[in-house]
C-alpha cells in the first residue's frame, strides 16, 4: 500500500474505531471547533466532503486548521480522557498525517500542543497507553501485581517528558513528571515482583534526575525574567 493510501486507510480506521460515519466526523470536528472557541466551520455537508477527500483513493492532506481539530478530537478517548502517548489514537493520527505528506516539524508542533493541553487535563496518564494506564492503576493498589510493561510505560513517560524540554514550559513538564515520581515511590513501598524491582528503581532514578534538572532550569528561567 502506498504511503498516502496508508494515511487515508488510517484515517478511515480511526473513524470506524469510534463508530462514526463521514457525517459523524464532520459533526465532531464542528463541536471541537466550538469547544476550542474557534471560528465556526462551514456547514456539516461541506466538512463531510473534506473528510471524504482525506479518505479517498487519491487522498488530500487536511488543511492545518482541520489537522488541529482532528488532533484535539483524537487526543481524547471515547470516554473523554486525554491520551497522547504511544498507541493512542492521536499517535495514529499523526502517523497518518506524515503518510499524507505533512512535515515532521508540523506533526511535532501538533503533538507538543496536545501535550500542553494534557498538563491541564490529563497529566501523566495522558502519556500512557490505555493498557498501561490500567496496569498502573492495578499496581498502585497492589504493587505485587506490577509488571515489566508497567515499568516500561513509566520509562516512556520520562523519555517523553525529556524529549519535550525546550518545547514545553518547564513548569508544565514538572506537572507531567511529578506523578511518575509519586508512582515509583508508591510501587517501591510495596512487595514488587523480583523482575520488576530493578526496572522501577531505574525509572525512579531517571525521573528524579530529570525533575532536578527541570527544577534547576525553571529556577534559572524565573531568575532571568526577574532581571
Amino acid at each position: 500500500m502506498g504511503t498516502r493510501a496508508a494515511g487515508a486507510a488510517t484515517l478511515k480506521r480511526l473513524r470506524h474505531s469510534r463508530g462514526l460515519s463521514l457525517a459523524g466526523v464532520a459533526r465532531a470536528l464542528t463541536r471541537t471547533a466550538v469547544a476550542l472557541h474557534q471560528p465556526r466551520l462551514p456547514a456539516v455537508a461541506s466538512v463531510q466532503r473534506s473528510v471524504v477527500r482525506w479518505e479517498s483513493a487519491a487522498p488530500t492532506l487536511p488543511a492545518e486548521r482541520y489537522q488541529l481539530l482532528l488532533a484535539h478530537f483524537y487526543a481524547r478517548t471515547p470516554a473523554g480522557q486525554m491520551a497522547v502517548g504511544a498507541g493512542s489514537d492521536l499517535a495514529e493520527l499523526l502517523g497518518a498525517l506524515l503518510d499524507l505528506g505533512e512535515s515532521e516539524t508540523r506533526v511535532a508542533f501538533l503533538r507538543t500542543a496536545l501535550i500542553r493541553t494534557a498538563t491541564d487535563t490529563g497529566g501523566m496518564l495522558a502519556l500512557l497507553s490505555t493498557p498501561v494506564q490500567a496496569g498502573l492503576s492495578v499496581a498502585l493498589i497492589d504493587p505485587s501485581r506490577a509488571t515489566e510493561e508497567t515499568a516500561a510505560g513509566l520509562v516512556a513517560v520520562v523519555a517523553d517528558v525529556n524529549a519535550q524540554v525546550g518545547s514545553v514550559p518547564m513548569v508544565r513538564l514538572q506537572l507531567l513528571l511529578a506523578p511518575v515520581i509519586d508512582a515509583c515511590r508508591r510501587l517501591q513501598a510495596g512487595p514488587l515482583p523480583g523482575p520488576v524491582v530493578g526496572h522501577v528503581r531505574a525509572v525512579a532514578v531517571a525521573a528524579c534526575s530529570l525533575a532536578g534538572r527541570l527544577a534547576f532550569e525553571n529556577r534559572d528561567d524565573g531568575a532571568s525574567q526577574a532581571l
